[in-house]
């Protein structure tokens, strides 16, 4: 069975932050601080990041522009504009873009739910490709070296699909584990890997896409 670190955590009292609710939402401080727009019924980045090749020109989804901010930082991001309350619902918004809840069932969705210990969260990412050697961790079906358990939390963060297609393969020789890319977890197996992901306490990626 899996371990975990019985403590009350923020997301036991309080919601996954609302993206468009109230005037604090972050959907507010996104535009109003950020430069972000809503354009043609789609949500789109600060003008001038719109255009790099990188970047998609809109997101129809908040949804999807949540997961692309939680995977590649936020364009125009400086921390002096917001106040603690906007920093901390922002990350928080960003950090569970790939946990399965919404801002209006996660309380009761993750009421019983714990921040997985390392052996615990050891154990998951064995199923799903991750194999420790020494201190480090390879991704059979990427065929990369994560040099730290808390650099396989950060990337599992980002990760939209937990197992990924043929096509984000690497050439590892290894790959077949999957071959049909189910992925081996059951929901309460995913919802606690996610959680501990969206949990780490290293910083959310700083948006690096220039020049792309």
């Amino acid at each position: 069975a899996a371990s975990f670190k019985k403590k009350m955590e923020w997301f036991h009292e309080d919601e996954v932050p609302p993206f468009a609710s109230g005037s604090d939402s972050v959907w507010n401080i996104l535009r109003d601080k950020f430069q972000f727009r809503y354009v043609g019924g789609k949500y789109a980045l600060p003008l001038e990041f719109a255009k790099l090749s990188d970047c998609p020109d809109s997101f129809t989804l908040d949804l999807d522009l949540r997961k692309f901010l939680c995977k590649n930082g936020i364009p125009n991001y400086d921390e002096s504009k917001l106040s603690v309350e906007e920093r901390t619902n922002l990350q928080r918004w960003l950090a569970f873009a790939n946990v399965p809840v919404t801002s209006h069932n996660s309380i009761y969705k993750l009421r019983e739910v714990n921040v997985l210990a390392e052996e615990g969260a050891k154990e998951l990412l064995k199923e799903i490709g991750f194999d420790e050697v020494g201190s480090e961790f390879y991704h059979v079906y990427t065929d990369k070296m994560h040099e730290s358990l808390e650099d396989v939390r950060t990337y599992i963060r980002s990760l939209s699909d937990l197992v990924p297609s043929k096509e984000e393969e690497g050439n590892s020789q290894r790959r077949n584990r999957n071959k049909q890319h189910k992925l081996p977890l059951d929901d309460d197996q995913v919802l606690h890997l996610r959680v501990w992901a969206a949990m780490s306490e290293l910083p959310l990626p700083k948006f690096n896409l220039y020049g792309a």
